[in-house]
C-alpha cells in the first residue's frame, strides 16, 4: 500500500463510507420495497411447482409437433424476459446470457454485469464493494447472481425440450423409413403397422406393436428401434438394460431391454389370436435397428432375431411353412375388425415453467434497478474521494519540499525525492511505514540541522526500497 493509497484509505473511512451509507439508506427509504428473506425465495424458485410442472397426453405421431411449439413458445419467453431486463436495467447487460455459472466466494462477479461505459468504474467492480449493504445482504444472497442463475434455467429447458424433439423425431423417422421398406414388399406378405390390441393376459390393458408381419411363416411381431449414430456401437444383452457407447467405447446411454418389451406384446398377440381365432400359430419375436448406422452387438442371437429394416425380405423366408393365406387373411381380418385406437403417451411441456422463472425475474427486477442505483452513488462518492486524496497528497508532499527548498539543499532536495517515491511505489505495509518515514524525517533534518536525523531518513529510503525489491521478487516466484 503507497502513499496515496494510505491517504485514500483514510477518505474512504471519514468520508467515503459515511456518505455512501447515508446514500443507501436515502435509497432504500426512497424505493418502498421491503428487504426479502432471500433464501426462502431461493428454495421456491429453485425447484418447479408442481402446478406448471405440465404433462398432456397424446399420440406418438403429434409428439414432435407438440414438442417442436413448445420449444418455439420457451423462445418467445426468454426473448420477452431478456428485453425486458435490458429496459429495466438498462445500466447493466448481461455478458453472456449462455454462460454457465461459477459462484463466488471472493472474487467480484465479473461473469455478470458489465458496464456500458468503459471509463467509468465496472458494475461489477460497484456491486462487489457494496455487497453487504445491497438488498440480499441480509441474507447473504447476490440477487444478481440469482437472476442471472434463474435465466440460466432458460436454457436448460430448451435444451430438455430439444432432447424430447430429437428423441421424437429419430422414432418417427425410424417408422417411416421401416414403413417404406415394408411397401416394397407389399405383394410379398401382410403387414399391419402401430397396432394396438388388448392385453388379455399380460400387464397392462393393452399392446401396441409397432410392426406386424403376417406370411405362411406365421406373426412376425416386430418392435422398431432408432438408437444409435454412426461410430457408436448398440449392445444388446440377453438379460437386463441395452447399453450405447460412442466411438471411444464409453457408456453414453441405458436404454430398456426391447427383448423384454416385445416378449410381451408376443404373448398378447398369441392371446389375441386364440382368443378370437381360437388356434396356435408361430409367433415371432423381431427387433428392427431403423438405421444402417449403429454398430450391433447381439448378445445371443440364437434366441434374439435382431435385423435391419433391409434385411426384412429376407428374414420372412427363414422360416417353414405353417399356415396357409386364408388362415393369414384371418388373422389380418382380426386385427384390423378388433384393434383399438392407439395409446396416447405423456408430453410434457416446458412453457409453463419458461412463464414461471419470467415471473421470477419481474419479481427480481425492482430489486435489481434499486441495487444499481446504490451502486451508482457509491461511484460518485469514491470519484470524490479520488479528487480529496490526490488533493491531500499534493499538498502535503509541497510543504514538505518546502523547508528543502528555502535552504537550498540539494542533496537533500533529492534525498526528499527519493522518500516520495519510495512512498508512492511501496507494496508492503513494512515498505511504506520506512518511506512515511523518511518523508518525515528529511524536513525535519534540514530544519534542526541534525546529521543523525537526515542519516536516519536516507536510511529509512533505501530501507523500504529494498523491501519493495524483496516483495517483488517474492511475487515473480509465486508466480512461476
Amino acid at each position: 500500500m503507497g502513499i496515496v493509497d494510505a491517504i485514500g484509505t483514510g477518505v474512504r473511512k471519514l468520508y467515503t463510507e459515511r456518505k455512501a451509507i447515508e446514500d443507501f439508506n436515502k435509497i432504500k427509504k426512497e424505493s418502498g420495497l421491503n428487504e426479502q428473506d432471500w433464501n426462502a425465495r431461493w428454495e421456491t424458485v429453485s425447484g418447479y411447482p408442481v402446478e406448471v410442472q405440465t404433462v398432456l397426453e397424446a399420440k406418438n405421431e403429434d409428439h414432435v409437433k407438440l414438442y417442436d411449439k413448445d420449444k418455439e413458445d420457451v423462445w418467445a419467453i426468454q426473448g420477452e424476459t431478456k428485453q425486458l431486463l435490458n429496459e429495466e436495467v438498462p445500466e447493466i447487460f448481461w455478458i453472456d446470457f449462455f454462460k454457465t455459472i461459477q459462484l463466488f466466494t471472493c472474487q467480484p462477479i465479473e461473469v455478470i454485469f458489465q458496464t456500458k461505459k468503459p471509463k467509468k468504474i465496472p458494475m461489477d467492480r460497484l456491486l462487489y464493494d457494496i455487497r453487504n449493504f445491497l438488498y440480499g445482504a441480509e441474507s447473504n444472497r447476490d440477487i444478481q447472481l440469482d437472476t442471472q442463475i434463474i435465466f440460466n434455467n432458460f436454457e436448460n429447458l430448451i435444451d430438455d425440450t430439444d432432447k424430447h424433439v430429437r428423441i421424437a423425431q429419430k422414432g418417427k423417422n425410424g417408422e417411416d423409413y421401416v414403413g417404406q421398406v415394408l411397401r416394397q414388399y407389399g405383394n410379398k406378405f401382410h403387414f399391419l403397422e402401430n397396432v394396438v390390441i388388448p392385453a388379455y393376459e399380460e400387464t397392462g390393458d393393452t399392446s401396441e406393436t409397432d410392426v406386424y408381419i403376417v406370411n405362411s411363416k406365421g406373426v412376425f411381431v416386430c418392435e422398431v428401434k432408432n438408437y444409435g449414430d454412426s461410430g457408436q456401437v448398440l449392445y444388446m444383452p440377453d438379460n437386463g438394460e441395452w447399453k450405447l457407447f460412442n466411438e471411444h467405447g464409453r457408456l453414453i446411454a441405458n436404454k430398456p431391454s426391447a427383448f423384454v418389451q416385445n416378449e410381451r406384446h408376443c404373448n398378447a398377440t398369441r392371446s389375441f389370436i386364440k382368443e378370437h381365432l381360437g388356434i396356435d400359430v408361430p409367433i415371432y419375436s423381431v427387433v428392427i435397428i431403423a438405421n444402417d448406422n449403429v454398430r450391433i452387438e447381439n448378445e445371443n442371437p440364437q434366441k434374439h432375431i435382431v435385423i435391419r429394416a433391409q434385411q426384412i425380405g429376407e428374414l420372412v423366408k427363414c422360416f417353414e411353412d405353417a399356415i396357409d393365406e386364408e388362415t393369414q387373411q384371418q388373422i389380418v381380418d382380426a386385427f384390423e375388425e378388433n384393434k383399438l385406437d392407439p395409446n396416447d403417451f405423456p408430453v410434457k411441456i416446458n412453457a409453463d415453467r419458461a412463464r414461471y422463472l419470467q415471473k421470477w425475474v419481474k419479481e427480481y427486477i425492482p430489486y435489481l434497478k434499486e441495487n444499481v442505483k446504490m451502486a451508482n452513488a457509491y461511484e460518485k462518492r469514491v470519484s470524490t474521494q479520488n479528487k480529496i486524496t490526490w488533493a491531500i497528497t499534493i499538498v502535503l508532499a509541497i510543504m514538505t519540499m518546502i523547508p528543502l527548498v528555502l535552504e537550498g539543499e540539494g542533496l537533500v532536495i533529492f534525498f526528499g525525492i527519493l522518500a516520495w517515491g519510495a512512498g508512492f511505489v511501496a507494496n508492503t505495509k513494512l515498505s511504506t511505514v520506512f518511506a512515511i518515514a523518511a518523508i518525515i524525517l528529511l524536513p525535519v533534518w534540514i530544519i534542526t540541522f541534525k546529521p543523525a536525523l537526515g542519516a536516519l531518513g536516507i536510511a529509512c529510503i533505501f530501507i523500504s526500497f529494498l523491501l519493495i525489491d524483496r516483495a517483488d521478487k517474492r511475487n515473480q516466484e509465486n508466480n512461476q
